[in-house]
């Protein structure tokens, strides 16, 4: 009975004193997993996993996992596994260590890169076993975390969509998104309003990513185009599950088959 009684107090104190907003998001972003499937020539060929998670209270994980499924699954046997690690110190996604492990294909594949934000330097090696020594900006991110900071600077309404990226051992690249408006699509999480940015790869490719206000801006869907023959590749968000009370309602960790 006393037991009880305590606990009863302790779930009291819980209710009254809610979790710190440190505990809940970071970088405006509410923690996550969400599940996408890529489909290609009209058939599902691979699934990601895409985990936003804290790591004690000064830092967070971010995390992209893929492998094939489906008839793919017989004949690509890798499993990707990507992972930024960053700082809550900072007001803007800017990853301290990234991680790339690609298994199960014959030839495993490592890289790391490591991010000295004081001297403004990233250093490592990339996944051809080149070793990377690069001076950075302040604002550079990884080939991960540039997702955090697209998502944030959506969400924010910010003009300028440009990222500087260390993605290579001895240069840095530079993403530049574009507003192409608003679009209604379907989903298996019901109809959702979405905002359209795009991208433009070396004229050869066009990226138009999905991100759902409703849904704290997540991307719900990434079309990949070949402008030569018009083909597509499709990534489509399945389900997500959100840590926290921040999730929208009609949507809490809400799951679909």
């Amino acid at each position: 009975m006393l037991f009880s009684r305590r606990l009863a107090l302790f779930l009291g104190l819980f209710l009254i004193f809610p979790w710190p907003a440190w505990a809940q998001e970071a970088f405006g972003i509410p923690f996550f997993t969400a599940h996408y499937v890529l489909n290609k020539f009209g058939v599902d060929a691979a699934e990601t996993t895409l985990s936003f998670q804290p790591d004690g209270k000064n830092k967070v994980i971010y995390t992209q996992t893929t492998h094939a499924i489906g008839i793919f699954s017989w004949f690509f046997h890798q499993k990707i596994i990507e992972r930024s690690i960053l700082p809550r110190t900072s007001k803007i996604p800017l990853p301290i260590e990234f991680t790339y492990s690609e298994t199960g294909g014959g030839k495993n594949v490592h890289a790391r890169i490591v991010f000295d934000r004081k001297a403004l330097i990233a250093t490592g090696v990339d996944r051809q076993g080149q070793p990377i020594h690069v001076k950075i900006q302040p604002d550079t991110v990884d080939f991960l975390s540039i997702q955090l900071a697209l998502i944030q600077a959506v969400a924010e309404h910010k003009k300028s969509l440009s990222f500087t990226v260390v993605q290579s051992a001895n240069k840095l690249s530079h993403y530049d998104f574009t507003y192409a408006g608003e679009k209604r699509i379907h989903t298996p999480l019901g109809e959702l309003n979405t905002i359209v940015v795009q991208r433009f790869r070396d004229h050869k490719d066009r990226y138009d990513f999905y991100l759902a206000p409703r849904l704290h801006y997540l991307p719900v869907r990434l079309v990949q185009t070949k402008l030569k023959d018009d083909s597509k590749l499709t990534l489509n968000l399945r389900s997500v599950q959100w840590n926290n009370s921040a999730e929208p309602a009609n949507h809490r960790g809400i799951t679909t088959q």
